[in-house]
């Protein structure tokens, strides 16, 4: 008897709590709604650049985690991001959290990361985030082998014209995407014996290889902006 109405007293407890508490997550929800409702509204405004920029610079932190649906960003941050220099810099962090934590699908967006790699942006205010979120982009195992070759020997020509700090920076860089890429380890190591051929065969078939008689010329195009043409995977043979 006395069991029983020790169940009876929790649930009365539970009742109460279940009516105080049902009554805020409505309210939460609500606030929610309208918070991204303002939001969006105030995004169709034209932004003097100051604002424009300070409203990129915050977004992942103090907007996109109290929105009822992230998503709705997806198309002011997609034009951002497209614009180039240092916005898209600016746009890249919470346009990577819709990628990775909303599952939007932005095909180009190897493509517009790559295109952002130019000197300036080593003296770029917000450099450490980008290079931070650049590491993370490049992590995936999923990453086509031409596409690590690419950034692996843009990164490269950069470390030739960037402040020492910034050569630091590229050499862990490339250090984590031939770690991360084994594919790609070609490009700074050829053996001839027969058991690294094999090991190294899926690269090859993606590789062209150029002969070269004494020094070559590196068939790199670094001008080029669409990292699938840069020829990043053709390997020199040098015959002496």
């Amino acid at each position: 008897m006395l069991w029983i109405q020790k169940q009876k007293a929790r649930w009365a407890k539970l009742k109460v709590l279940v009516i105080k508490v049902l009554p805020s997550l409505k309210v939460a929800k609500k606030m929610k709604l309208k918070f991204t409702k303002a939001w969006i509204s105030f995004l169709k405004i034209p932004l003097p650049l100051n604002v424009y920029k300070e409203v990129l610079v915050s977004l992942h932190q103090t907007v996109i985690p109290y929105l009822s649906k992230p998503i709705m960003l997806c198309d002011f941050l997609t034009r951002s991001y497209d614009i180039g220099g240092v916005v898209s810099v600016m746009a890249l962090s919470s346009l990577f959290i819709l990628i990775t934590q909303h599952g939007i699908e932005y095909p180009n967006f190897y493509g517009k990361l790559y295109a952002l790699l130019e000197p300036s942006i080593f003296l770029a205010k917000h450099r450490a985030k980008f290079f931070q979120l650049l590491d993370s982009c490049l992590k995936s195992p999923l990453l086509p082998a031409y596409l690590a070759a690419a950034f692996c020997k843009k990164l490269s020509r950069l470390s030739l014209s960037v402040p020492p700090s910034g050569s630091l920076v590229i050499t862990a860089l490339i250090h984590n995407l031939l770690r991360r890429h084994p594919s790609i380890n070609c490009l700074v190591h050829q053996d001839d014996t027969d058991e690294t051929t094999k090991e190294n065969s899926e690269a090859e078939r993606e590789t062209d290889v150029v002969s070269v008689n004494g020094l070559g010329i590196d068939p790199f195009d670094e001008e080029e902006r669409d990292p699938l043409r840069t020829n990043a995977m053709r390997l020199i043979l040098f015959a002496f």
